[in-house]
């Protein structure tokens, strides 16, 4: 069982891009036995890759946060290859109560890309 699960440590968006098309190179070659039986993916702490390329300031960091979008969008919606995508969400500033509505940590761009969303919480003990 364990052979069918593969940890790649991501520590930038670079990496983060590249790892994803190679994710899609491989499915669509099927070069390895892993790759043609892929159905899900899994990204934990994906807000502290992305907040490195949007610092707001730059279009160049918006380019490649649409590259990563677009290809994760891709793999998901073309090769039926499901996407999670660990998001912490944030009580919306000016607000009484902090818990009726939330953002994500990623920005309101990010609310375009996921079409399925759970939030899970923690009840405080």
């Amino acid at each position: 069982m364990l052979k069918n699960i593969r940890v790649i440590p991501l520590y930038d968006p670079f990496m983060l891009l590249q790892m994803l098309r190679s994710i899609l190179t491989n499915v669509q070659e099927k070069t390895e036995d892993f790759y043609s039986t892929l159905k899900l993916v899994i990204f934990d702490n994906f807000s502290f890759l992305l907040s490195q390329i949007l610092d707001g300031y730059t279009t160049q960091g918006m380019v490649m946060y649409s590259q990563i979008e677009k290809t994760i969008k891709y793999i998901a919606n073309i090769h039926n290859i499901a996407v999670v995508i660990a998001n912490r969400s944030l009580p919306i500033p000016n607000t009484s109560d902090i818990n009726t509505f939330k953002y994500n940590r990623l920005g309101f761009h990010w609310n375009n890309v996921a079409s399925t969303r759970i939030a899970l919480e923690r009840e405080s003990p």
